[in-house]
């Protein structure tokens, strides 16, 4: 049975449409490569691969024929994948897909050889695996492990040896490399490379005949079970760069190829589209295991002439747009390029050297014919400067170019890319948190719906986008609106159809702008983190150009929201109540959780509602810094585990009464509709100053109040940010009062000072949907010892300085402990 490269039907496994299970988990597939022009194996280990329907892959070039259980090995299961002659070098993304959705991501790298195991033991020297030139081993390095091979050389004979550790994708694989000759004595070594970062490699020429030893370690950090290696052996060239290192497309250009350690030599290639091309060096006729980065673009090459460290004031340059390149070539040198420009030209510089392999660290600066600086970048993708630059006046500029470090030397490479800003427009689904595959795919159950929240990346203009989707499956909706221009990010409703069929596929998605101008269109672009470290440092990703979305079995339950009579008052909190609709045999309670809220507004990680409710209720609470206006809100909702309370049979066998087959936090995620969720100043305000007491007393606090619109018809008024040992019973309100009076008491051991956040609480219940006001923020308690309290004629507490004025001016006015006095006018500003 075979299908397109894309995806492919490999067997479809009948199960009931109540079972309650979950998308497959890949925990290994092994050995994770395979041959360019061979059929191989990849055995998997994981979770419900049992089922598996379709393999889906982003690139051309394999087909999977079947996923199959393995016979000699219970919980594993065997792939056959068949890579075509044409099938690209290099990691191939790829997922699989059961009824209840899509894998995360895996990829699947596809060599120029075949692979051989490594044998153990071989963890020492004198043990060492004999091998020829001219294979790949594939190899594990757990804790404290080192791989030895032992292998043949004449004098004079060229050896190299690369591994591909990180780039597999697997692990955190950061491995070593050491040659030993035939006398013990160390020939070569390599830890972390320019071009492969945490993969090493190296090429040398044997200086004597005999044995010769090649060890793998791992660098700075144990390995264990998962950290994989593919060693490659032979007579191959490992050069790791090109100068100039990138070219115009469709134009023959010779570079000179450098790095090896045994040669250099010049070589054309031709490229015939645009972007980073995989460049394979030759020699002899034979390349290495991997490419080298060669940049492609639309214009033409300007190669630095030394020396060119100044600024020349007489000096003419090309017009834009052109790619400058240049090499570093001693510690402290800059290059100096200039260029003509035109008043109003709008021109991105990007600067091409950690992306294509080599050392430098690059600070590019725009300089007037004086020399005086108008704009410089450091870091902007990565270790890469770049900048957008709106020239001021037609003329000569000058481009400076240095090292960050102020180091340099042959291998210090660069290219920057000068050319005119066109206005862009991408589109991608937001990632639920960092460096995770969470909700990186579409799961819509049939006759359910789910949400993806899509953003869009703008480049120069700004407007209102809107995102499409032409190749849905049938059967299968999206609801969206624009994204405005003051915002990236919207919700997307999918809504699959009880008629819909189940399967998936990897789609196309358009990103259009809906502004005045003319119309800009783009594409998906989706990174996908692989292998990160401390630090959310990211060491392998992907980048995708499609969206995984699958039709899923039923699900035995659906959530919706009930429209909320009244929106979030700024400072205030209010009700969303989410009602569930279970089918009659499922009785499992359901988590609800809502992924995306406004800034400044905030609730609950989730909430359960039990099984023998129907109405969830998730409270929002604003802060006072929150914007008003209306924004999309969605939940969504997921099986709960069964408990003792819903179920007794349930709590027993881990089953739900509908055949759950997975936990809670595999199952499938359904969504409620878009809601128009309003925040709106709020339609209640009072100020509050600061209240006077001693220990011991009752005050009366009377706020007047301010109501500006519509409230519940009766509210509970609540003093809110007394200190300890003071209280205030809550007030019955009405939604016609001008005004709520207090009555505080204060313990005799009430403390002593000044405490802030003093604020009054109204809240209501409004068509069922408990809604909360904060009004009078900003007011404060003092409490004073007996002897300090002093008032004027009026009844106002006075000031520590108006106290020591009345002492040095006036007889005594300190009141009684039991006086009424404080008690009647004790609010001041």
């Amino acid at each position: 049975m075979q299908a397109s490269a894309h995806s492919l039907l490999i067997g479809i496994f009948v199960i009931s449409s109540t079972a309650f299970s979950a998308p497959p988990k890949v925990e290994k597939a092994l050995p994770g490569v395979g041959k360019q022009g061979s059929r191989f194996e990849l055995r998997l280990q994981g979770s419900e691969l049992g089922i598996v329907s379709d393999v889906h892959f982003y690139r051309e070039g394999l087909i999977c024929h079947e996923v199959h259980a393995d016979p000699e090995n219970e919980g594993q299961f065997v792939a056959t994948i068949d890579a075509t002659t044409e099938c690209p070098l290099g990691n191939h993304p790829y997922r699989l897909r059961n009824d209840d959705g899509f894998s995360d991501l895996r990829v699947l790298r596809i060599l120029a050889s075949g692979v051989i195991d490594e044998v153990e033991p071989n963890n020492d020297p004198s043990a060492a695996q004999p091998i020829q030139s001219g294979v790949s081993i594939l190899g594990v390095v757990e804790s404290g492990d080192v791989d030895h091979y032992r292998i043949a050389l004449k004098k004079g004979e060229r050896l190299a040896g690369e591994v591909e550790g990180i780039r597999l994708a697997m692990n955190l694989t950061d491995t070593r490399l050491q040659v030993t000759g035939p006398d013990g004595s160390v020939v070569t070594s390599a830890d972390d490379t320019n071009l492969a970062r945490q993969d090493p490699y190296f090429s040398m020429l044997a200086p004597t005949d005999g044995e010769y030893n090649i060890s793998v370690d791992t660098s700075g950090s144990d390995g264990d079970e998962n950290t994989r290696y593919v060693l490659h052996v032979g007579d191959f060239p490992r050069p790791d760069y090109v100068y100039p290192p990138g070219g115009p497309v469709n134009q023959s250009i010779e570079v000179q190829v450098k790095g090896d350690a045994t040669a250099s030599w010049n070589q054309n290639l031709k490229v015939t589209t645009t972007g980073t091309h995989d460049f394979f060096p030759e020699l002899d006729g034979k390349r290495p295991p991997t490419p080298i980065p060669f940049r492609v673009s639309a214009f033409g090459n300007f190669l630095e002439i030394e020396p060119n460290g100044r600024i020349d004031e007489s000096a003419d340059g090309p017009d834009l747009p052109i790619a400058f390149n240049g090499v570093i070539s001693e510690p402290g040198d800059e290059d100096i390029f200039s260029f003509r420009c035109r008043q109003g030209d709008m021109v991105e510089f990007a600067a091409y050297a950690t992306r294509l392999g080599s050392p430098v660290d690059t600070v590019i600066s725009i300089h007037g014919k004086d020399g005086s600086l108008i704009t410089s970048n450091d870091d902007r993708h990565g270790l890469d400067s770049g900048l957008v630059w709106n020239c001021p006046h037609d003329g000569v500029y000058f481009l400076k170019v240095i090292d960050k470090q102020r180091a340099g030397g042959e291998r210090f490479v660069y290219r920057v890319e000068a050319d005119y800003i066109e206005p862009s427009l991408e589109t991608f689904l937001a990632k639920r948190a960092r460096l995770t595959q969470d909700g990186q795919t579409i799961s819509v159950p049939r006759g359910n719906r789910s949400v993806g929240f899509f953003g869009v990346r703008r480049n120069r203009w700004s407007g209102n986008s809107s995102v499409e989707f032409p190749e849905l499956p049938a059967g299968v909706k999206a609801n969206c609106d624009e994204i405005t221009e003051e915002e990236y990010l919207m919700p997307v409703i999918f809504t699959a159809g009880d008629d819909a069929s189940v399967g998936g596929s990897l789609l196309p998605i358009m990103a259009r702008s809906a502004h005045n101008g003319p119309t800009i269109l783009g594409g998906y672009r989706q990174p996908v983190d692989l292998v990160a470290g401390s630090a959310d440092r990211l060491f392998q990703g992907v980048e995708l150009d499609r969206l995984a979305l699958a039709v899923t079995q039923p699900v035995p339950f659906k959530i919706s929201f009930l429209e909320p009579p009244t929106g979030l008052a700024r400072d205030g909190s209010v009700e969303l109540l989410v009602q569930v609709d279970r089918h009659e045999d499922f009785h499992d309670p359901i988590e609800v959780s809502i992924p995306f809220l406004p800034t400044w507004v905030d609730g609950p990680e989730k909430i359960t509602i039990p099984s023998h409710e129907t109405i969830g209720r998730y409270e929002l609470r604003s802060h006072g810094h929150v914007t008003t206006g209306s924004w999309p809100i969605v939940a969504e909702g997921k099986a709960g585990e069964p408990t003792e309370e819903t179920d007794q049979t349930a709590a027993a066998t881990g089953r739900s009464s509908y055949g759950r087959q997975s936990s809670a936090s595999e199952s499938q995620a359904v969504a409620t509709q878009i809601l128009s969720f309003n925040v709106i100043e709020s339609p209640i305000s009072a100020e509050l100053g600061q209240l006077f007491a001693t220990p011991g007393t009752s005050v009366s606090l009377t706020i007047p109040l301010a109501v500006t619109g519509k409230i519940p018809a009766s509210c509970i008024a609540t003093l809110a940010g007394l200190p300890s040992r003071v209280s205030a019973e809550p007030v019955q309100l009405a939604s016609d009062a001008d005004e709520v009076t207090f009555e505080v008491d204060f313990a005799e051991n009430a403390p002593l000072g000044v405490f802030e956040g003093l604020h009054c609480e109204i809240s209501g219940s409004w068509d069922d949907h408990q809604v909360v006001y904060r009004i009078g923020r900003g007011g404060s308690v003092k409490i004073v010892s007996r002897d300090d309290f002093q008032m004027d004629e009026s009844g106002r507490p006075l000031t520590p300085l108006e106290i020591l004025r009345t002492i040095q001016t006036t007889p005594d006015k300190r009141l009684e402990a039991n006086s009424d006095d404080p008690s009647e006018s004790t609010i001041t500003d």
